[in-house]
């Protein structure tokens, strides 16, 4: 029944919700769904290390630039799972770095399947490096520019706040859905008395796995960004080849304004610890004869244990023989 539920609404919702996109970038989203809905959080008992980075637009001088790194696992005591977090990105005279915590509790239907929710508290900054900037009445000779505008200093302008996300996931064998809220609270970085506000951005997910045969397995998937103003739309499909070779592709764009990319991408693990992947998106928009395309690696890594879990009591009754 979730299976025929969940569909359906998205695609009741998906007139309403194709609107806009303001939120970072990344091509292999299905590899790390925690990285934009905390429900995600801890799906693994194990620790799980990951990290990534992401050149976009690689031929374009001031492209944006992105890197990541985070750790996570279930945490039995607390009925679900944490992580830790950092990402940065560059974009032309901008810098922007986030730091935060997550938590996701699991609630269990059965044996196969669970509704987790997840939030994310973290701290994030944002600096424009003045020296960078040119106005069009400003006055560029000798050392220091002067940008005739109040607005932007010739220096370094820099900011920062606290900001939550916050996360719903159904969870089955083979079968996963979500929908989160980034920025919920869209507050404000003041830099030198320009304000920069971060937008509430809307993340919908949906992902499922069906095997073909002993050797291999498909997983398509969707993810949808939306900000209401704008919004992006990225479809995939992975195929897992005898538990060690990953390979694929994916589309982002639903219209003529938002059809960017085709993005194929691969991967292979290294025994059962480490596995590593690599996309490039081919440009067929209308910048595609400058940009380059577009580069990310993403590696991860299971330390193969759980560091939390329930531990037994010192002593056990035997209910039979307790007085």
């Amino acid at each position: 029944m979730v299976r025929l539920i969940l569909p359906t609404a998205f695609l009741f919702l998906l007139p309403f919700l194709m609107l806009g996109q303001n939120t970072q970038q990344y091509s292999l989203y299905a590899l790390n769904p925690a990285a934009f809905n905390p429900a995600a959080t801890g799906l693994d008992e194990h620790v799980i290390l990951s990290g990534g980075i992401r050149n976009q637009w690689s031929g374009l001088a001031g492209s944006p630039v992105s890197q990541h790194v985070n750790v996570q696992m279930g945490a039995e005591p607390l009925s679900g799972g944490i992580g830790l977090f950092f990402e940065q990105e560059q974009l032309g005279s901008t810098r922007g770095n986030r730091i935060g915590l997550s938590y996701a509790y699991n609630y269990f239907l059965n044996r196969n399947s669970s509704i987790r929710m997840g939030f994310t508290a973290y701290w994030q900054d944002f600096s424009i490096d003045g020296n960078l900037i040119r106005t069009p009445g400003g006055v560029y000779e000798g050392n220091i520019p002067n940008h005739q505008d109040a607005l932007f200093s010739s220096g370094n302008m820099q900011g920062s706040n606290y900001n939550t996300d916050f996360g719903l996931m159904y969870v089955s064998n083979d079968f996963s859905a979500g929908l989160s809220i980034l920025n919920i609270s869209e507050g404000a970085k003041v830099l030198d008395g320009l304000n920069v506000v971060s937008g509430r951005a809307y993340y919908l997910f949906v992902s499922n796995s069906f095997e073909m045969g002993r050797r291999m397995e498909l997983t398509p998937s969707i993810l949808l960004k939306s900000v209401l103003s704008q919004s992006q739309l990225d479809a995939g499909v992975k195929v897992s080849f005898d538990d060690n070779i990953v390979f694929g592709a994916s589309f982002r764009g639903y219209n003529s304004l938002s059809i960017d990319s085709v993005v194929p991408f691969i991967g292979y693990y290294f025994g059962e610890r480490v596995s590593l992947y690599y996309a490039y998106d081919i440009g067929v928009s209308a910048l595609k004869t400058v940009h380059g395309g577009s580069h990310e690696l993403f590696i991860r890594y299971d330390l193969g244990k759980a560091v939390w879990k329930g531990k037994l009591p010192p002593i056990i009754y035997n209910q039979r023989y307790k007085s």
